[in-house]
């Protein structure tokens, strides 16, 4: 049974291969939009290259929109994207241009241009970036150990099952056949929609069994969400018309292409989450942190997404990397997931996929960083990602593992919380996922993530975490500061501590100065001029992360008022922005129980013996 030698990153990378012949060098001057990965397919000679074109429309962009949504303009905007994307199609034409996607809800196009066209588009004055349309691949058990290690058996038997709401699952498709997933036809009542844009038709049965797993774990009978509904978005092609295998890859312009169908139809099915356990690694070994101007494409779907309302969860990975997150996992607006034991086992080795062994985990325990699991300081949260046992194609029962099923995990929690807290925002339902986590550090990189603890997200009380409506602000390169804003309100006691969520996108965090300025100016500075580059900030301070001054200066205090992250840039010469900030006070009476919260430090480090 492959599901555990089917993980993610046992491929090796996530670029297009393309044969090479005999082609001058294209320089960044003859190309000056084109992506560096991009530039790298040219060198190699290609005749065509799939590629992904940002557009400058008039249109606000992506970000923006996050930042500021505007949901009564969306209309129309998508009317002004879909004529320039047309417009600029038939100017190439189909013999430079062919086009794959028109993208209503991003100002972007995918098709396969010539050489020339690609250099031409690269170049053109209505044209933000041009990028090469990459690859991504799979990243592969009474209440199961996962459920119980994040006590989602306990948050459902209070009434949060997930009712009302759907997981947009971009995968393999689904096998909604089984009883488990619904047990009938296309739509049905657990698969209630969805399509097929890998093999342009309406049917999205799964080719596999990974998009079928994944679904089981989110929103199955045995899983997270047992009575959230499921959107099926096939981005795998199916090998013939049985539907019995799959394509090895899926390429991104497909996933985007399943991004904009979630968003379009977010009303329609109440999605609430999209489901990404797919992706690739970069084409080096150097340290990576947020890659939004790597992957672009990706990058304003995921923001367009959010901006919609909808939290997109993305797998992080399964190469045993300890300095990067998979692509698009890393983007700055998606919700990386790295994978934890649910369980002891004395030995658990996983393949790498070729008939070797990537790592081992000697011994391996609830709560351990699985080895597989890719893991930097960017990484969102932790979830069980080992021997889930959920149904997949075909109705039969599978031992899943990976940051894949870990994805699926925290995609369930998404929407037991949302039904628990419908009034916050993407960016406020992974700010309590990950201020009611239990901090794990990873032995291999010293990193401390929060494990998802659903029970805990639902019953924290809405007076005890407040987080900033901003979602991005640009901090001055070198000079001045920025800051984003928290309130608290409906506090009735003095504050034992608070625990501050900061979340800020700067390549080098060692120029910045962060500081926490609570109502009535009280100031602490938490992190000031360290860190390492390429390594962004997204810390838990007063619980996973350390402060430059103590937190202590606030006991005794009222929390109720507006709580202040101001962030400083002292050294000119790379720019960044806040992307989260969010306070947790807590209690006075209530210190003890903090004092008692520990970080993990359970050393435990693609299955060998795939069923131990």
């Amino acid at each position: 049974m492959r599901r555990q030698t089917l993980l993610f990153a046992a491929l090796p990378c996530l670029f297009l291969a393309v044969s090479a012949r005999a082609a001058s060098p294209v320089s960044a001057g003859d190309a000056p939009n084109a992506t560096p990965s991009l530039l790298r397919e040219l060198d190699r000679g290609a005749d065509t290259v799939p590629i992904l074109i940002g557009i400058k429309d008039g249109t606000p962009s992506a970000r923006a929109l996050r930042a500021s949504p505007d949901l009564e303009g969306e209309p129309e905007r998508r009317i002004i994207r879909v004529a320039a994307q047309k417009r600029l199609a038939e100017e190439l034409t189909p013999q430079r241009l062919a086009v794959k996607h028109y993208y209503e809800s991003f100002s972007m196009l995918a098709g396969t241009a010539t050489r020339e066209a690609a250099i031409a588009l690269a170049g053109r004055t209505d044209v933000l970036w041009v990028e090469l349309d990459r690859r991504a691949h799979l990243l592969q058990t009474t209440p199961q150990n996962s459920q119980i290690l994040v006590r989602s058996d306990q948050t459902n038997a209070l009434g949060f099952r997930g009712a009302g709401q759907a997981i947009a699952v971009i995968d393999t498709g689904v096998d909604y056949m089984v009883a488990d997933l619904g047990g009938a036809a296309f739509p049905n009542t657990k698969v209630i929609g969805g399509t097929d844009i890998a093999d342009n038709d309406s049917d999205p049965m799964d080719c596999e069994g990974h998009g079928s797993s994944i679904a089981a774990v989110a929103a199955g009978p045995r899983g997270v969400a047992p009575d959230a509904k499921i959107v099926a978005i096939k981005v795998f092609s199916s090998k013939d018309a049985t539907n019995a295998t799959c394509q090895d890859t899926a390429s991104f312009s497909d996933i985007i292409a399943g991004i904009n169908y979630a968003i379009t139809n977010k009303a329609t099915f109440a999605i609430t989450a999209i489901n990404i356990s797919l992706g690739g690694t970069f084409d080096d070994s150097l340290d990576h942190g947020y890659c939004d101007g790597d992957d672009p494409g990706s990058t304003i779907a995921i923001d367009a997404a959010t901006a919609a309302g909808i939290v997109v969860v993305v797998a992080s990975g399964n190469d045993a990397l300890t300095n990067q997150l998979a692509v698009p996992s890393c983007v700055s607006s998606a919700v990386s997931v790295g994978a934890v034991y649910p369980e002891s086992r004395t030995r658990v080795s996983w393949s790498d996929g070729a008939g070797g062994v990537l790592c081992t985990d000697q011994p391996a325990s609830p709560d351990g960083i699985v080895c597989f699991s890719n893991s930097t300081s960017n990484l969102s949260l932790l979830a069980p990602g080992a021997f889930w046992s959920v149904v997949t194609k075909g109705g039969g029962q599978d031992s899943f593992s990976g940051t894949s099923p870990a994805t699926a995990a925290v995609s369930g929690a998404i929407v037991l919380l949302r039904q628990a807290r419908p009034d916050l925002s993407p960016v406020g339902l992974v700010g309590v996922l990950r201020s009611t986590g239990k901090g794990i550090a990873d032995p291999r990189n010293g990193v401390v993530t929060p494990r998802i603890d659903t029970l805990a997200a639902v019953q924290l009380a809405a007076s005890g975490f407040a987080v900033s409506p901003t979602t991005a602000v640009d901090i001055p390169d070198g000079s001045g500061s920025a800051t984003a804003t928290a309130t608290v309100s409906g506090f009735t006691r003095p504050i034992a501590n608070v625990q501050v969520w900061a979340e800020i996108n700067h390549p080098a965090p060692a120029q910045l100065r962060v500081t926490l300025i609570g109502p009535d100016g009280t100031s602490v500075v938490l992190q000031d001029q360290t860190g390492q580059a390429e390594h962004p900030i997204n810390a838990l301070y007063g619980d996973t992360n350390a402060t430059a001054q103590s937190l202590g200066a606030f006991t005794g205090k009222q929390a109720n008022g507006t709580w202040t992250l101001k962030v400083e840039d002292l050294v000119v010469g790379v720019t960044g922005r806040i992307r989260a900030f969010a306070v947790t006070p807590i209690p006075l009476a209530e210190r003890q129980s903090i004092t008692k919260r520990t970080v993990s430090s359970s050393r435990v480090p693609r299955h060998v013996n795939p069923r131990p």
